[in-house]
């Protein structure tokens, strides 16, 4: 569990204990920001026949009840979610999750729903979703996750208990996840990529096409591919923009982004940056979205920049 949750482990451990935790919670924060864990950690206490609090006053499940013997092996009948889908979540995916809470528990005092990246809801089945929410099941929990709370209709959003993890930033996060070069201006966004060895290489290799892009002006094959099929190319993309920006206005930056020599004007980026922007809420506000149109069309949107402004210095 990220140590920046731990306040929200206790005011949650704290209204379930009074017997007041909401119906439903939608738990808010960037990748690596400990959504999953907190998630999974709110359903395992509403599960657990013998929760206990720790001296943080943090509850804690048992670990040794029937029921969470059963949540550890994936057979627990009183509980049931979508999580780590590559898809949609359709009206049908829904609808078995809400005629699963209609039935009664066998084993624990409630049923748990659990909806990991909410965002990805089909506006259907985020309307199937709301009905659900507004006239909720006795004794049920419902715990959803999403990246960006925007992404999630108001509806849906007013109906839940919002947690927003807004964890550490700068040289204290830096700190806490063990990164060597202290970026002033990390934060959660970059987490996962920093401590996962995998995913590092991945994002190390990106910055070097980043860095050949700002020198010479010219998208490489490794970089276009980059950007259309990696989960986070839009954000890096995203990141190394602004931190260029920041660099041409004299700002403090990294050792590595110090070194480089940018050969594009700074409206130039700017204007590339905005274009960034422009395509991340294109496909946050069309949930179905033919996403890899939308990547191909911000290269094109690019390239066409840099050919008009006559960028190069």
């Amino acid at each position: 569990m990220r140590s920046w949750n731990k306040a929200h482990q206790q005011l949650m451990s704290r209204q379930f204990s009074e017997g007041k935790l909401p119906h439903a919670i939608l738990i808010c924060g960037a990748h690596g920001a400990g959504k999953l864990s907190l998630a999974k950690w709110i359903v395992s206490i509403f599960n657990c026949q013998r929760p206990s609090q720790s001296k943080e006053s943090i509850l804690h499940a048992c670990n040794e009840c029937k029921t969470c013997l059963l949540s550890h092996s994936g057979t627990n009948p009183d509980t049931a979610g979508i999580e780590q889908v590559e898809r949609s979540i359709s009206v049908e995916d829904v609808r078995k999750l809400t005629q699963f809470l209609e039935t009664k528990p066998q084993l624990a005092a409630g049923k748990s729903v659990f909806i990991s990246e909410s965002e990805r809801l089909t506006e259907s089945a985020a309307n199937a979703l709301l009905k659900t929410l507004e006239e909720p099941n006795d004794n049920s929990l419902i715990v959803l996750t999403c990246r960006d709370q925007e992404s999630v209709l108001p509806t849906i959003l007013s109906r839940c208990q919002l947690v927003m993890i807004r964890p550490l930033v700068g040289q204290a996060l830096s700190e806490h996840a063990n990164i060597e070069e202290i970026d002033p201006y990390i934060n959660i966004n970059a987490l996962t990529e920093l401590t996962d060895p995998e995913l590092k290489e991945q994002y190390m290799d990106f910055n070097t096409y980043m860095a050949n892009f700002v020198q010479s002006g010219s998208i490489t094959v490794e970089l276009e591919t980059s950007i259309l099929n990696h989960q986070f190319g839009l954000d890096w993309l995203e990141r190394y923009m602004i931190n260029i920006v920041r660099k041409q206005n004299h700002w403090q930056v990294s050792n590595m982004l110090s070194e480089i020599k940018p050969e594009l004007t700074l409206n130039t980026f700017w204007h590339i940056y905005q274009l960034v922007i422009q395509a991340k809420k294109k496909l946050k506000s069309l949930v179905q979205a033919n996403q890899l149109f939308v990547k191909e069309q911000l290269i094109a949107d690019i390239q066409a920049c840099i050919e008009k402004s006559g960028a190069i210095n």
